[in-house]
């Protein structure tokens, strides 16, 4: 019987531990296995030196290969197949996985994982200040819902909502173009979550990708803000009489372009719909013409 060229920890993932977390959550993200018992990974290109890490750590001297701008490591092994089909794993998973059962120690090196394949970390202004908001991005529904309780469970305060993105057909997306319609779901998370993740992602040494990792520690700390108190009826919609707007329109498209008091809510319906809402017209202090605006 001919040797094999390639060799590999086949065991790798019988026993659990950070790296090995590490790696099953970005397989989960940015992995698939096929019947033929391949185990694979495809990352930009710009993330080869993290797979070739990868590599090192199952103890294989695979190489990592090129597809159009991905870098790719490609692994045959039985052993390797069959444990992560018992870990949860699955072919073509895309769009119904379901989150693995993962040990508490190990899931700061999953959820890493998970990050690093499928998640990202964006940074904008807002109101003169820098604003970071991780994301994570999946095809399934479950999955998405899964990560978010967990999330939440295990990481204290963090809140984060869920959403959907759609790529319409012939959308080009990491040099493949669309053949059809496709919705993909997103948790996102707001700055200060996104620094709670962040200290619990890394809490420990291990793999990671160095340039997410870098726009984690931008985000600078975590900041705790006085509650604020909204203002009684009587008293924000003398604010609001006192901007001369028309419209609700008018209402959301002035506060996009002027800094709002903390005390005056955003939506005034949401709030005093129980205390002291009539409608639009009355809350800009256009009470002869209440018949334009909606409630």
């Amino acid at each position: 019987m001919r040797p094999k060229t390639y060799r590999v920890n086949d065991n790798y993932f019988k026993k659990w531990s950070h790296n090995m977390a590490y790696i099953l959550g970005l397989w989960f993200s940015d992995g698939c296995i096929t019947s033929k018992s391949v185990f694979a990974i495809t990352l930009h290109e710009r993330d080869r030196k993290l797979l070739q890490d990868v590599l090192a750590e199952m103890a294989s001297n695979h190489v990592v290969t090129k597809n159009r701008r991905c870098s790719v490591i490609r692994i045959n092994s039985a052993d390797i197949y069959n444990d992560i089909i018992k870990l949860g794993g699955k072919e073509r998973k895309s769009l119904d996985c379901r989150f693995p059962n993962v040990p508490s120690e190990y899931l700061p090196g999953f959820i890493r994982g998970l990050w690093d394949g499928d998640g990202c970390i964006t940074n904008s202004k807002w109101r003169g200040y820098d604003y970071y908001r991780a994301s994570l991005y999946s095809g399934s529904k479950q999955f998405m819902c899964d990560a978010k309780r967990i999330i939440n469970t295990n990481i204290p305060l963090t809140k984060g909502s869920i959403g959907t993105r759609t790529y319409r057909r012939g959308t080009k997306v990491n040099g493949c173009v669309l053949k059809r319609d496709s919705v993909v779901y997103v948790l996102s998370l707001g700055i200060n979550d996104t620094r709670r993740l962040r200290d619990y992602i890394y809490c420990n040494d291990g793999l990671k990708m160095g340039r997410k990792y870098d726009k984690f520690v931008e985000a600078g700390d975590i900041k705790f803000h006085k509650p604020v108190t909204t203002a009684d009826y009587e008293t924000a919609s003398k604010y609001s009489w006192g901007l001369k707007l028309n419209s609700k329109n008018e209402w959301f498209q002035y506060f996009r372009k002027h800094t709002k008091p903390n005390y005056i809510p955003a939506n005034p319906y949401e709030r005093y719909k129980n205390c002291g809402w009539v409608n639009w017209a009355s809350w800009l202090g256009n009470k002869d013409e209440s018949e334009k605006f909606e409630v």
